[in-house]
């Protein structure tokens, strides 16, 4: 169940009008997984619910636990890179990776011709009809990606469409870059990385974090550094010895340390 296809991802493709109702809940408690109806054959047999696709397996009832969200449950799980007992190719970068990525590049660059060439080649690993304009090919009914308010997707929502489904769970925060550089990430998600808690601790810095709704985070805790530095009580010392710890373990795997580090 851990490769599961989130409906962020799948309800674009969904004709039926499902996936305008789900995403437009008020309540996330409820967007409940549904069935999706889709000519995208990569996702299930064409406009046949409940059918295993080119890439993605229908599996019904989410395995996990209801009080994780079952705004992030789907009934689809990817099975394209299945292979017995775990073992075979997967490359490190994929043709879809590169060709979309210049697909974008031409689009932005206003190359519509060529971007509109990477992304019919891809269309067509799902049998989607091609884009002759920047506008959806398929009319307000069958178009593949849809929008939350149920209309036709263009070009460059194809384009964000075609990676998200060809390039699913192929590297590492590969999706999250995608879609802080488009401008699509949940309000309040982080955008970068602050440095670790252990690391500002041993530089006697205060704790930060790029995340939450209030300005640039979470505001700092009312309980000031400098209380924190000049802390020797008991659970100051063992905190600070934690951190302590964590920096030697860091610094004794760096191949630029010689020898141990104490």
């Amino acid at each position: 169940g851990w490769s599961r296809h989130d409906m962020y991802t799948l309800g674009p493709s969904d004709v039926s009008g499902g996936y305008e109702t789900w995403i437009n809940q008020a309540d996330p408690w409820d967007k409940e997984p549904y069935d999706i109806t889709t000519p995208d054959s990569r996702i299930s047999v064409p406009m046949t619910p409940k059918t295993d696709g080119k890439y993605i397996e229908y599996r019904g009832n989410s395995p996990f636990p209801s009080s994780r969200g079952i705004w992030t449950f789907s009934n689809y799980i990817s099975y394209r890179h299945n292979y017995p007992d775990y073992l075979g190719y997967y490359g490190d970068y994929m043709d879809a990776e590169v060709d979309l990525i210049k697909a974008e590049a031409y689009y932005r660059l206003g190359q519509f011709d060529n971007a509109r060439a990477i992304v019919n080649q891809w269309r067509a690993n799902g049998d989607l009809p091609p884009f002759v304009t920047n506008s959806n090919p398929d009319g307000p009914d069958m178009c593949v990606p849809q929008m939350p308010d149920g209309s036709c997707g263009d070009l460059w929502e194809a384009i964000k469409y075609e990676k998200r489904i060809e390039n699913f769970h192929y590297g590492s925060v590969s999706e999250f870059m995608d879609d802080r550089r488009w401008g699509d990430l949940f309000t309040g998600t982080w955008l970068e990385l602050p440095v670790p808690g252990s690391e500002l601790l041993l530089l006697l810095m205060e704790i930060y974090t790029f995340g939450g709704n209030a300005g640039n985070g979470a505001p700092v805790s009312a309980r000031s550094f400098s209380d924190f530095a000049n802390d020797f009580s008991p659970e100051a010392l063992s905190f600070k010895r934690q951190a302590l710890d964590a920096r030697l373990r860091d610094l004794n795997k760096r191949p630029d340390v010689v020898g141990p580090v104490r």
